[in-house]
Parts: structure tokens; sequence; C-alpha cells
């Protein structure tokens, strides 16, 4: 049981649940990265090189829990990079695929760099992330640099991370 004083509970709510699970449908497309960075690109590595050194920092001052508040920085970064890419409109024009490629590459990529941070969580699901991704960049120090994902592999068997709880 993990105990509440350390605010992990809190910090593992449902909504940041349903983020990962945005992320879980990702794990089904290709890897690729074809197409030009934009500053939508620049501002997503930015946020995840940032959290790194924040969280090197909580953990060396034991505020382990409220490292988990930058890992989550960096979930939600991605989400608000999802509006602002929109991949769902990208995939509608030929000529925007290679924008569409670099899009889905990073957002792959920044769930593998999700799945590092929360390894000392949550391990069994970073686990799975990792044999979604079928990378075997799994260490802290990958997270360093930003596209480490190798672009055009073929990804693992996608399934769902969590089971779906119906309150009825």
């Amino acid at each position: 049981k993990i105990p509440q004083d350390l605010g992990f509970v809190d910090r593992m709510d449902p909504e940041h649940v349903l983020d990962l699970e945005v992320g879980d449908n990702l794990l089904k497309k290709p890897a690729s990265k074809e197409g030009k960075e934009d500053s939508f690109d620049a501002d997503l590595i930015a946020t995840i090189k940032d959290a790194k050194e924040k969280i090197i920092k909580k953990m060396e001052t034991w505020h382990i829990a409220d490292s988990l508040d930058e890992i989550w920085n960096v979930v939600d970064r991605a989400n608000k990079y999802i509006d602002e890419t929109m991949p769902w409109a990208l995939a509608k024009n030929e000529s925007d695929r290679p924008r569409l490629a670099t899009v889905i590459y990073n957002l792959l990529e920044v769930i593998r760099v999700g799945a590092v941070l929360l390894n000392p969580y949550i391990p069994k699901t970073s686990q799975a992330i990792f044999r979604q991704l079928a990378t075997d960049k799994t260490e802290f120090a990958t997270v360093a640099e930003f596209g480490n994902l190798e672009a055009g592999r073929a990804l693992g068997e996608g399934y769902n991370l969590f089971a779906r709880i119906d309150e009825k």
C-alpha cells in the first residue's frame, strides 16, 4: 500500500491515467521522423529537458512525490502539443504527411520519455509501454537528448495499459 501522506495517491489521479491512455492510442502507429520541426516541437522538447533537471533536483532533495508533478507537466504539455499540431487535420492532406510523421514521432518519443520518468513509480506499466514502443532506450540517461526512439521501426503489439472501470 502506498502511504497517502507522501502525496502519491493524489498525484496518480484518474485524469492522469486518461492522459496516459491517450498515449496508448498512439502506440499503434509506426514511428517516423520525416517533416520539419516548428516552434511547437521546440517548446515540447524544451519542456522535457526542463522537467528532467527539475526532477533530478527534487529527487536529490527527497521531494520524491513532487517529482511526479514535473512528470505530469510533460504529459500535460504533450496534450497541448496535440491541440496545437492537430494531427487529425494533418492526416487529411497528403502534402501534410511529412509533418504528421514528425508530430506522431514526437508524441511517441514523449510517451517513451514519460515511461522512463514514471518507471520508478509504475514499473510494470513503464515496461509495457517500452514493449509497445519496441525500444530498449529505457534508462534515465536517454532522457538527456530528445529523439532516442528509433524512427521507422515497427512498434510492438498494442494493448490497453489500464482496464476501464465502469462506475455503474
